[in-house]
């Protein structure tokens, strides 16, 4: 992915979401506490085409890739000692229109293992109603399922440990999600607007809210949590709260 074609990305994004232009980057306080390494971001919805043989792995290349109709635009990256660890990958936003259904995002795309849901990923994807990340998802980064309609389940594993400022704004038909104990900050806005979301369960302690707390903003969600962790107090992020097992 060109230069160009990133700062168009992020001057559109920044257009069609006001609300991130002070909170779009996560924290410095936040990216310290992350790897130093960039972050790995697969967004693919099947197996690639084309053979691993002829891609060039090495740090720093960049290309695009056919997968299942789609053209992912990449660059992969490495951990600091010459090893492949790291790939950034994005669709355009026509083409992130075109995803439906059920979507299961596999762990590793040439060779490298997904870590991060890069930054406006899914963004406007409303044919999307169902995404399953994989098991070594780190963190989903901001406005990655931004105003995705029609997702109704969103399946986080266990070892993400950050969901980014409007990770999930306005997803309008989500009704109810289960965030993992690993997970330990939650950028502003992250499930604002999703006027559906009655239930968020949270499965261990409270994580920190980042900047402010309007991360259920405009949601009628009930924050249910786990009653063996302690730091639950009345109300979370302005939400009101019940132990898990409260009926």
């Amino acid at each position: 992915m060109t230069n160009i074609n990133k700062i168009m990305k992020a001057f559109k994004f920044f257009l069609i979401i006001p609300v991130f232009l002070l909170g779009c980057k996560d924290s410095a306080e936040e990216k310290n506490s992350a790897s130093s390494r960039d972050p790995i971001t697969s967004l693919t919805p099947g197996q690639s085409n084309s053979s691993k043989n002829t891609v060039d792995r090495s740090a720093g290349a960049e290309g695009s890739e056919d997968i299942n109709d789609l053209t992912w635009h990449y660059k992969f990256g490495d951990d600091g000692n010459g090893n492949v660890q790291q790939v950034e990958i994005a669709l355009s936003d026509s083409q992130a229109k075109e995803v439906e259904g059920e979507l299961v995002i596999p762990g590793e795309i040439n060779g490298a293992i997904v870590e991060v849901i890069g930054e406006g990923a899914f963004m406007g994807a409303d044919q999307l109603t169902s995404v399953v990340l994989p098991v070594t998802t780190t963190r989903i980064e901001s406005g990655a399922f931004y105003n995705s309609t029609n997702l109704e389940k969103v399946t986080i594993p266990d070892g993400v440990t950050h969901i980014g400022d409007g990770a999930f704004y306005n997803c309008t038909a989500l009704t109810s999600i289960t965030i993992p104990a690993s997970v330990k900050s939650i950028g502003m806005r992250a499930f604002a607007d999703c006027g559906m979301l009655e239930s968020i369960t949270f499965l261990g302690e409270p994580p920190r809210l980042l900047r402010e707390e309007s991360q259920f903003q405009n949601t009628r969600a009930w924050i249910y949590y786990n009653p063996d962790f302690e730091g639950w107090h009345e109300k979370f992020g302005d939400r009101p709260t019940r132990p898990i097992d409260t009926p």
